[in-house]
């Protein structure tokens, strides 16, 4: 279990949206040169997020959504 302070992690999700301030980008860089479990879930996260952004693009069935429509409960009056 991480025990790391829960900024820590906030600073990493702010520096991956590209919005973080300098004075946490200087606190998070401090501590992912120290702490390797921090490393390794800083490098796990910016895996999926380039995952994610070489995936292509995919549509769903024609009808698909009528389908899922239909699927649901009525709404009770």
């Amino acid at each position: 279990m991480n025990t790391c302070p829960e900024q820590i992690v906030h600073c990493m999700h702010a520096y991956l949206d590209g919005d973080i301030c300098h004075d946490d980008e200087q606190l998070l860089m401090k501590h992912l040169a120290e702490c390797t479990s921090c490393r390794e879930l800083m490098d796990d996260l910016t895996d999926a997020i380039e995952f994610i952004e070489r995936a292509e693009p995919i549509e769903a069935p024609v009808g698909f959504v009528d389908d899922v429509m239909a699927r649901l409960p009525k709404e009770k009056s």
